[in-house]
């Protein structure tokens, strides 16, 4: 598999926690094969997963690879933000990496309409390798990156905590009403804990949100 890189995609700016490219891969796309392609796209991908398969399943076919990559402080570690496979058969997989959302990632199939058929087999490969919902972060902090407002996925370990032995009667008996109305959905308001530091604010709200 050539795996030089023959394509020249380059970014300044940052959306959402992708590198927002100065070349469309459509315009690309054009340029190289002088036809407007069809798109198929597949949303909640996981990048890993479907860079394993491609690479595993489709290396014969692979022509040519781009990636683009940020580094992440966090984990003091390269992280995927666009890849771009060209095939043989003139099919371009485009891989879009949101660092911080995983619900944002997704891919992109760019096909002429003779290739349909091979095109539709790939997405229909590819396609078992989302995410699944219940695996996606429901929390997320804001902040702040290159200008940026950006939301982190917050991962919270349960919290184990008898709020008898740490907290007074009286939230002890709005807890089960609090937990209740958290719990329904369509629902909407707002929770105000209030107090002096070091006294269990934040131990209680991550218990509220390990129990939802």
């Amino acid at each position: 598999m050539d795996k030089s890189n023959n394509i020249s995609v380059k970014s300044d700016s940052i959306i959402k926690g992708h590198m927002q490219p100065k070349v469309s891969i459509q315009a690309l796309f054009i340029q190289n094969l002088n036809f407007i392609p069809n798109i198929l796209t597949i949303e909640n991908i996981d990048i890993d997963k479907c860079k394993n398969f491609i690479e595993k399943n489709f290396a014969e076919k692979i022509k040519s690879e781009s990636e683009k990559k940020l580094y992440n402080p966090d984990n003091r570690k390269f992280e995927i933000l666009e890849d771009l496979y060209i095939l043989e058969d003139n099919i371009y997989i485009f891989l879009s990496c949101d660092v911080y959302s995983p619900q944002y990632n997704f891919l992109r199939i760019y096909y002429t309409a003779t290739e349909k058929g091979q095109a539709l087999e790939y997405g229909n490969q590819l396609r078992k390798l989302t995410i699944r919902k219940s695996l996606l972060n429901k929390f997320k902090l804001i902040t702040h990156s290159r200008g940026n407002l950006v939301l982190k996925s917050l991962e919270l370990k349960k919290a184990k905590i008898e709020l008898a032995n740490y907290y007074n009667e009286d939230l002890c008996e709005l807890h089960p009403k609090m937990l209740k109305q958290l719990k329904e959905k369509n629902n909407s308001g707002l929770f105000l804990f209030y107090g002096k530091p070091g006294t269990g604010k934040s131990s209680y709200i991550k218990l509220l949100i390990g129990l939802i």
